[in-house]
């Protein structure tokens, strides 16, 4: 698989974990795939209308956002038209030290 192909992989990925970015429902729903479904750190399986549903509200909360860091990020190709992102990745959640009671 090409560079280029990683290269855009991850940017639309990355696009999904931006804390800054608040991404609508139309947005996600074009992001992800019909038949996407994930399993989360518990265990647990999610569907794309359950993520979708989830990060369109985490969008259009006040509250702080947990910054996504990823890495290893590599491409398996699965056919002349499909590829599998692969990568790994934590929640870290950010606060400025104003916010804390720092200078």
């Amino acid at each position: 698989m090409s560079g280029a192909l990683l290269d855009e992989l991850r940017r639309l990925e990355l696009e999904l974990h931006h804390p800054g970015v608040k991404l609508d429902e139309a947005r996600l729903q074009a992001l992800l795939h019909a038949g996407f479904h994930e399993v989360g750190r518990s265990g647990l399986p999610y569907d794309r209308a359950t993520v979708v549903r989830f990060l369109a509200e985490q969008g259009r909360s006040p509250a702080p956002l947990p910054e996504v860091v990823s890495d290893a990020f590599a491409v398996h190709p699965l056919g002349p038209a499909a590829a599998l992102l692969t990568f790994r990745s934590a929640n870290c959640l950010v606060q400025r030290i104003s916010e804390i009671g720092g200078a």
